[in-house]
């Protein structure tokens, strides 16, 4: 192994009850090992990326390595108005309050309970450019009443720390129902727990989940990676790179992936694509991509990558940051890339 010339692993399935095989974090994760014991930091990572992969899924059932069934956020979603108190691990309730915490800082631009939303707009997204519809209005205000604004969020789903249980209630003036899915939180989340395991390596790697979310680490702390983001009109090019230091993690999301172009009779359609701003309903058109550098936090890049593409306003956006900054005593590096010259589209 040389720095020249990692040994490259990409992360195995995880098995369902139903034998069928799910992509670890729905995307492609990569582990590259510059230095140590690659077989060994692949089975850390491993082992600990489908743990939690488990846990935070919120379409599928698993069993542990007890074969008793995991209570993850999809059997959580599964006790909705059931008035049930359901006894959970600590790991969970740790994962709920922490994304609640972030809910609550992000001033609900990121919202763990936008399952309806999501649900609803999902099937029509594409990895490539296909012309799509917006689902009706009527379906999107009845989704968003299933939505619970930050304020509600403690009230409907009820954590009780002492006894480790939680309690989903029924949320007045929903007539579907509520259901989680921390989509970002859970990439961010995953990559942090591994990130915690590979740490005991004497190791140098590079761990890349989905392309979007980037973590690298040197017990030297003399290695840099340099990550590019990458143009919306022309994937084989780069607007800008960023050197990404040891123990640094970045996160970019953008309108290049998953998304569909809605032809409004302009001379260029509108992208909609699956970042979904729980106010609104619909996935905003402000920027093309933002992207988030956290000291050692992936959960935060990933969700305030997620929570910036939906924030117009500037000084709300900065914010936002200011208070993540804050609560987690970290500092946190922002960029944008806004659509502002459509001569530029034309050419690329």
């Amino acid at each position: 192994i040389t720095d020249d010339n990692p040994v490259t692993y990409y992360m195995d399935s995880v098995e369902d009850i139903m034998e069928d095989y799910i992509p670890m974090m729905n995307t492609m994760v990569r582990l590259k090992v510059y230095q140590g014991n690659a077989e060994a930091l692949y089975n850390d990572a491993y082992k600990t990326m489908s743990e939690y992969h488990k846990l935070l899924d919120s379409h599928h059932y698993y069993r542990d390595e007890n074969n008793d069934l995991v209570k993850n956020i999809r059997i959580i979603n599964d006790s909705y108005a059931t008035e049930t108190a359901m006894e959970v691990s600590t790991e969970m309730i740790e994962i709920l309050e922490s994304a609640m915490k972030m809910a609550e800082l992000s001033q609900g631009y990121f919202n763990p309970f936008m399952g309806a939303l999501i649900d609803l707009w999902s099937p029509k997204f594409s990895a490539f450019p296909i012309e799509n519809t917006d689902p009706e209005p009527a379906d999107i205000e009845k989704a968003k009443a299933c939505v619970p604004a930050v304020e509600q969020m403690h009230d409907i789903l009820v954590i009780d720390k002492e006894n480790s249980t939680v309690t989903f209630k029924q949320m007045d003036g929903c007539s579907g129902t509520v259901s989680m899915n921390l989509g970002a939180f859970s990439k961010g989340y995953i990559i942090d727990k591994t990130r915690e395991v590979l740490m005991n390596h004497d190791a140098v790697w590079l761990l890349d989940a989905g392309t979007s979310t980037i973590a690298g680490y040197d017990p030297d702390s003399t290695k840099t990676w340099t990550a590019g983001v990458i143009s919306p009109y022309n994937k084989a090019a780069m607007l800008y790179v960023l050197k990404l230091a040891s123990n640094q993690c970045l996160s970019t999301s953008g309108d290049d992936n998953q998304y569909f172009l809605l032809n409004t009779g302009d001379d260029f359609p509108t992208v909609r694509c699956h970042i979904l701003n729980p106010m609104t309903g619909y996935s905003e058109n402000t920027y093309r991509s933002a992207s988030v550098m956290t000291q050692g936090n992936a959960v935060i890049s990933d969700v305030l990558s997620t929570v910036m593409f939906s924030v117009s306003n500037k000084n709300e956006a900065f914010d936002i940051i200011k208070a993540f900054e804050k609560e987690y005593n970290t500092e946190i590096a922002v960029s944008w890339i806004r659509e502002t010259d459509t001569e530029f589209k034309l050419a690329a």
